[in-house]
């Protein structure tokens, strides 16, 4: 894809912890790129004591560059990130 044309949505990446009620729980903030957020995993791990966590790739769709409602609302519900 040449590089003047936008990609239809951009990918963040999260950290997700699983927690002792049975449900992943997103910690910290979206990074645009999983090796940064993969280098903080060891840090969240040890902040909850040896809990399983993961990195998770979320694709957010875009509109003339911008989060389409739907995406706005989704993050806002299911992750507590404002995207607007």
């Amino acid at each position: 894809m040449p590089d003047n044309v936008s990609k239809p949505f951009r990918e963040v990446f999260l950290i997700c912890v699983f927690t002792p009620d049975g449900k992943w729980t997103r910690i910290g903030k979206p990074y645009l790129k999983k090796e940064i957020a993969h280098s903080w995993v060891p840090v969240v791990k040890a902040a909850w004591h040896g809990m399983r966590t993961r990195t998770k790739r979320v694709r957010v769709p875009l509109v003339d560059g911008k989060p389409t409602a739907a995406a706005v609302k989704r993050f806002s519900d299911e992750f507590q990130i404002d995207l607007s």
